[in-house]
Order: structure tokens, then C-alpha cells, then sequence
């Protein structure tokens, strides 16, 4: 069988020597393991990093998670066999890799399309803006918007806070949004949009990351309470913090009417 060596990870392909320091990483501070994904665009399953431990025999390697996908490429011995297409997924595993900069650019001007087709006038921010990404006017009404991305396949949204523990730069409790951009693995398949007010992410995430801190590990471990990630599943499992936003985001799907 062939081992990978590569996967994907928000977007961007990584090695699995970076894998494997991104996974102790996150077991240090008591978080879920990162959601690795298989690179092959006929596959996107998720994948777990193995470190080897005979390395005269089997290198370190990604490993898929169960249940196998015995139709992926990585699991024929011959990479020519199959039909074109999937040749040529077997042999350019890059060429699907979306670079998370890309993801990230193309919600911003998926949001842009959305408010335009909507009637506002949109557009946005310069690149050093720290604070919001989108600025938008409709008659009196105007909106600044944070664009926040998650590529297809991957099934969390995810922020990093600043040394103050503050996520969003100069909130504000009116007028300040954000549009949360899901676009799915399927080309042909237009993005799901999320639209709610920041002051309501920004008490989501300081809540789960209360509770997460608070509580101990797998293995007992007091959490890291300067851990700047910040995250959440879209998922259902509401009995873990960071998880079950699959409902909470129900109501603000589509929600456009909420900037004005």
C-alpha cells in the first residue's frame, strides 16, 4: 500500500513531519486532534499522522481514519491503474490543494457577490485592516463585516486571539457582523453563509475556551489558559466545549436581513 506523506490541513497541503509536530502541539494543550485530511481530491477523508518506530522499515506516514475508503488512490499498490481521472488524482495530489490564503480571499468575494446581488454597496478594506475585511452602505444602512472561510471538507471554524485575549479587534456593539463562509468540497455547489452579529461569536468563543480551560485533559493535564486558538465545530456533539454549532448556527443561515 502507499503511504502518504502529505495532507491537508485548512486548505494548505503539509508534510508529515509538520503534522506530527502540529498534532503534539495540540495534545500538549488539551485540544482535539487538528483535522488532518487525505490529499487526494478523489478521497478528502480525514487522516491521522503515525510517527514511525522502526525506521529501517515503515517511515512515518498518514494513516486513514475508519472507516477506510478502499476506493482512494493511496490504497492501490500500482499508482497507474484505474481510470484517467483517477491516474492523474493519484499523481498530482497538489493539483486540489487550495492554499488557505486562496480559501480565505475566495469567501471575501463570495460575501461581495452576495451584498451587491442584495443591493448594498460593498467593498473591501485594505489588506492592513485588522479589524474587518468588508465595508457595506444601503441607503442609512451600513454594515462593517468580518469574513471568516472554512474550505470543503474541513468542519471547524477557527480564530486566533491576540496577547489580550480579545479575538475581534475594535468590536463595536452595532453594526459590527460577521458572515461565516462555508464552501463545500463539490465545485459545482455554491457556499453556505452565516451571518450574526460579532459581539455573539465573540461570547461563544470566550465561553467554550472558559469551560475548556477550566476542565483538565484527556490525561489529567491542567490546559494552557495563553492557548490562542479559538474554535468551533460545525458538528453536533454539543456535550464537548467548541462543539454542536451545527444548531446554533441554524438560525443565522442565509440571515442576511439582519445587516440592514
Amino acid at each position: 500500500m502507499a503511504r502518504i506523506r502529505e495532507c491537508l490541513l485548512d486548505g494548505r497541503v503539509i508534510g508529515i513531519d509538520e503534522a506530527l509536530k502540529v498534532r503534539a502541539s495540540a495534545e500538549e494543550h488539551g485540544l482535539p486532534c487538528p483535522d488532518f485530511r487525505c490529499p487526494h481530491p478523489s478521497c478528502n477523508r480525514p487522516v491521522r499522522p503515525f510517527k514511525t518506530r522502526n525506521p529501517d522499515r515503515n517511515s512515518a506516514h498518514f494513516e486513514h481514519m475508519p472507516p477506510r475508503n478502499d476506493d482512494c488512490p493511496s490504497n492501490s499498490r500500482n499508482p497507474y491503474s484505474g481510470s484517467p481521472s483517477d491516474r492523474k488524482a493519484r499523481l498530482s495530489p497538489r493539483s486540489r490543494a487550495v492554499p488557505s490564503a486562496f480559501v480565505g480571499n475566495a469567501g471575501e468575494f463570495f460575501v461581495l457577490a452576495e451584498l451587491t446581488r442584495r443591493g448594498w454597496t460593498a467593498a473591501l478594506t485594505a489588506r492592513n485592516n485588522r479589524a474587518y475585511d468588508i465595508l457595506a452602505k444601503r441607503g442609512e444602512a451600513s454594515a462593517a463585516i468580518r469574513v471568516k472561510t472554512k474550505g470543503g471538507g474541513f468542519s471547524l471554524f477557527q480564530w486566533t486571539a491576540k496577547p489580550s485575549g480579545d479575538v475581534f479587534l475594535e468590536m463595536t456593539a452595532d453594526r459590527d457582523f460577521c458572515v461565516l463562509v462555508d464552501i463545500p468540497a463539490d465545485d459545482g455547489a455554491g457556499p453556505t453563509y452565516y451571518v450574526l452579529q460579532t459581539s455573539i461569536i465573540d461570547k461563544w468563543l470566550k465561553d467554550d475556551f472558559k469551560q475548556w480551560v477550566t476542565t483538565r485533559g484527556a490525561r489529567g493535564q491542567q490546559r494552557d489558559a495563553s492557548n490562542s486558538r479559538r474554535l468551533f465545530y460545525v458538528d453536533d456533539d454539543s456535550h464537548k466545549p467548541g462543539h454542536g454549532y451545527r444548531a446554533k448556527l441554524t438560525e443565522f443561515e442565509g440571515a442576511w436581513h439582519l445587516l440592514g
